[in-house]
């Protein structure tokens, strides 16, 4: 028979997973998720809970959070540290227990109560933890870190093994209660030392991959001055030219040739007025916005797609001092919209990108406007993680733009499909 303190035990780690999961999630899934993993634990710890049964839990339940969590390997991470935060909650109701010498075993009643409080408290710092951590990864951009994954992978997996084996301690060996209790107090001190690891390792992490940023930045920097530089150089020479073959209409005005005068302006001013109108020539407009990583980015992307074959159009009018927002969530944002709008250009026959920058008393609003086929996928759709009309593996982009925006009161997205262009919004407002 089933007893009432082992299903209370079998929510610890899917309450805690569901919680600590900051992602979006349909509610039908979570509550999958839930289900399968209590029955999971039910059937695999029915007769006795112990250590390797526990082992035997752990791929079972990442199967079950893996499917219900949109196939999301960074529930790898869950599975272990959920474990974890379930054994510190229930020995430190124990070692509360152990306080007032009650003995958790005693009865069914003192052991029901056990595992009560000891759910309550699991959430509690669940709650707590996803507040403190969704923050602290926001900041680290932890998600996009493959070195911050496998760190804290690794790190989880030791530290499960040590949990595993101090329980086995705990519950094998013949201890008395003073010894039993520091058996419990290491439980807590091996979290702080861990928690203290995972902080300096991320913090290293975090100043390696800003400096890979800023040298990323540095040199879309240079590329831009450099085109920029080009592109002096070429009015110049042009403007020299030019003032020149404005002389040559003399001869003919003098002459009144008219059909040589139409023919050299057919042959000769209107090439060079198309070369003066050429896509590279938009960019220099792009020197109107003041942060430097997002003016690099932005350059180094719409030369590349020019050089790709696309015809780029570049608008902004007024001088952008800064937005209200996070430079590397702006930066990553328009990245994704520029590389969306390239790859979806590119199958289109006109081949066309608008990038245009509005300065408003009140806000700053950034429009990225590409040709596109439209293949039947409603815009909700799109934004869902892995629906892509680029095939298998791919279309994360947009839900990730949507992952960052939620941090973001203050700016406001629009999609729009118009008139054969896909339209990306951004309404940033000032605070």
């Amino acid at each position: 028979m089933i007893s009432f303190d082992l299903i209370i035990s079998s929510i610890w780690m899917p309450a805690a997973a569901n919680i600590l999961w900051p992602k979006k999630i349909e509610f039908k899934n979570r509550i999958l998720s839930i289900v399968l993993m209590m029955i999971a634990f039910i059937l695999t710890m029915s007769d006795n809970c112990s250590e390797l049964k526990v082992v035997i839990f752990f791929p079972i339940s990442f199967l079950i959070l893996f499917f219900c969590f949109r196939r999301d390997l960074l529930t790898i991470l869950l599975v272990p540290g959920t474990y974890m935060l379930g054994v510190l909650s229930n020995q430190f109701v124990n070692m509360i227990f152990a306080l007032f010498s009650i003995d958790y075993n005693a009865t069914r009643q003192i052991l029901l109560l056990d595992c009560i409080l000891t759910t309550i408290l699991l959430v509690l710092v669940s709650l707590l933890i996803r507040k403190i951590f969704v923050f602290y990864f926001n900041t680290l951009q932890f998600t996009n870190s493959r070195k911050a994954v496998i760190s804290t992978s690794l790190m989880l997996a030791v530290s499960t093994l040590i949990f595993l084996i101090n329980g086995w301690q705990l519950r094998n060996l013949q201890l008395d209660l003073k010894t039993e209790n520091w058996y419990r107090l290491l439980y807590f001190i091996q979290a702080v030392i861990i928690m203290v690891v995972f902080i300096a390792v991320t913090k290293s992490i975090q100043a390696s991959e800003k400096a890979k940023h800023e040298d990323e930045n540095h040199r879309n920097l240079v590329e831009y001055t450099c085109q920029i530089e080009n592109m002096y150089e070429e009015l110049r020479s042009f403007k020299h030219d030019y003032t020149n073959v404005l002389l040559t209409l003399s001869g003919y005005i003098d002459n009144n040739d008219m059909d040589g005068l139409r023919k050299y302006y057919q042959d000769t001013i209107l090439p060079t007025n198309e070369k003066i109108n050429q896509d590279k020539y938009h960019l220099h407009k792009l020197s109107r916005i003041q942060e430097p990583a997002i003016k690099g980015m932005l350059s180094a992307k719409l030369i590349n797609a020019m050089n790709m074959g696309l015809k780029i159009f570049v608008d902004i009018v007024d001088d952008i001092p800064s937005i209200s927002m996070g430079v590397i969530d702006l930066t990553r944002i328009l990245g994704i919209y520029i590389d969306n709008a390239v790859e979806a250009a590119l199958e289109t026959e006109s081949k066309e990108i608008k990038f245009n920058v509005v300065l408003d008393s009140n806000s700053v609003v950034i429009v990225v406007m590409n040709s596109f086929i439209n293949k039947g996928i409603a815009i909700n759709e799109m934004e869902k993680h892995a629906v892509s009309t680029k095939g298998e593996g791919r279309g994360i982009g947009l839900s990730n733009v949507s992952e960052i925006l939620r941090r973001y009161p203050n700016v406001n997205k629009m999609t729009e499909m118009k008139n054969e262009y896909f339209i990306q919004t951004l309404i940033v407002e000032n605070t």
